[in-house]
């Protein structure tokens, strides 16, 4: 419960209050997402590679496990968010996590371009800890509003009466939430200039983990791009450059 009483007031109000609805924290910055048609209850396929995404830091680093199904959908399966854990611990997690919900599937990761950056703190990159753990992550410089473009198509596009973009409900709750206003605009009050920054997500240390790694899957999957190329992969995951 402690660890709860941290997270923003629309996440407690339902969650940890058990007040029924969600209270958006701004306009969303998606506004294509409807939840009687993008979340539903999915079911993991054996035969296809989960395509993970990853976004870092020590409070709420974020893993979003997702899947194009047979219909070429975009299915959001499973959200992995860590409280209060450095990346080494949470790969770790996710790695047990991946190997418990989805085992011997094979796996592609994309993340945040800043994990090849190094800090005071350490030497090690976030990439590099990934890799040591057998996990290869591809990634690509861009803006939020190509991230914006893809994922707000998807939201519109029907798939055999479905939408192209389909969230499990069961298992993805923040991912949900942020899509409804957890994940919003900056709050423009009166008087003030629209500048630049208006434009892009408040970035609330929360609902901007996990759907930053959905949006980091998005343009590495869903847009016409020149990869970075990475090491092969060990105990079983699969690299992006192999795709």
């Amino acid at each position: 419960r402690g660890s709860l009483e941290s997270m923003p007031e629309s996440w407690k109000a339902k969650y940890l209050l058990g007040k029924f609805g969600f209270r958006p924290d701004g306009k969303p910055y998606y506004n294509g997402y409807k939840e009687t048609i993008h979340a539903q209850e999915l079911e993991w396929i054996k035969d296809k590679d989960l395509i993970c995404g990853w976004d870092f830091g020590y409070h709420h680093p974020a893993c979003l496990v997702t899947q194009i199904d047979f219909q070429d959908r975009w299915c959001w399966l499973r959200e992995i968010i860590g409280t209060d854990i450095t990346i080494d611990r949470f790969a770790e997690r996710v790695k047990q996590e991946l190997n418990y919900y989805y085992p011997q599937a094979r796996a592609i990761h994309y993340g945040d371009p800043a994990a090849i950056q190094k800090t005071d703190k350490s030497e090690s990159t976030s990439w590099d800890i990934l890799a040591s753990k057998g996990i290869s992550l591809g990634y690509r410089v861009s803006e939020y509003r190509l991230r914006k473009e893809i994922i707000e198509k998807k939201l519109s596009t029907l798939i055999a009466g479905k939408s192209a973009l389909l969230v499990d409900r069961r298992y993805c709750k923040t991912a949900n939430d942020g899509f409804l206003g957890g994940y919003h605009y900056p709050e423009i009050k009166q008087g003030q200039a629209l500048i630049s920054k208006f434009e892009q997500p408040f970035k609330d240390g929360f609902y901007e983990h996990i759907m930053n790694a959905g949006e980091y899957i998005a343009v590495n999957m869903f847009s016409p791009i020149e990869r970075h190329r990475s090491y092969a992969p060990r105990r079983g995951f699969k690299s992006p450059s192999s795709i």
